[in-house]
């Protein structure tokens, strides 16, 4: 009898403390903490790929925490990784359509791959949610570099109807060199 009331005491606790963990914040896992101990030391000591493997086992931790998403497309733009940096904005998109530093890294990421199109989209994308003349540039740019013509014309038209067109400067490096 004794022996099954132990069990039974055991079983409890040991029911109690899954409910416990169950209901704890994927943040105050010690696991996390030790992670986030080793992104925030490797970002010290500028160790790339200790800070890289930090932040992505934060992820697998707390996969909803969009920030970490954009910590590693912002490590992965840095080094000039566009494939993986253009894969992780996909994910935080997908998470949050109206993320504008993961459209625009998104964008990016694209267009330094060499997909024009897919670049050109998500700059208009980009425009829509944040008009800028940076951004309208861009896209007057682009469409005349695929020879969208028709629709260069409409960008450079709306660029000019822009009330401060004359007071912004925009300059972008040219590919000829001396030019700018």
């Amino acid at each position: 009898m004794k022996a099954l009331i132990m069990l039974m005491l055991c079983l409890t606790s040991f029911v109690g403390f899954a409910q416990q963990a169950s209901t704890q914040s994927p943040k105050e896992t010690e696991e996390y903490k030790r992670q986030a101990l080793v992104y925030n030391l490797s970002k010290r000591y500028n160790d790339f790929t200790a800070t890289r493997s930090a932040l992505l086992n934060m992820i697998a931790i707390d996969p909803q925490d969009r920030s970490l998403l954009d910590s590693l497309a912002l490590i992965y733009f840095d080094f000039e990784q566009y494939g993986a940096t253009a894969i992780v904005t996909n994910d935080a998109l997908a998470i949050e359509p109206n993320n504008l530093l993961a459209l625009e890294l998104n964008a990016i990421a694209y267009e330094n791959l060499g997909f024009a199109e897919e670049a050109l989209g998500r700059f208009q994308s980009l425009y829509i949610k944040q008009p800028s003349l940076d951004l309208l540039y861009k896209i007057a740019f682009m469409q005349y570099e695929m020879k969208n013509f028709n629709q260069c014309r409409v960008t450079i038209k709306q660029l000019f109807e822009e009330e401060v067109i004359d007071t912004e400067k925009v300059a972008y490096p040219s590919t000829q060199e001396g030019e700018r």
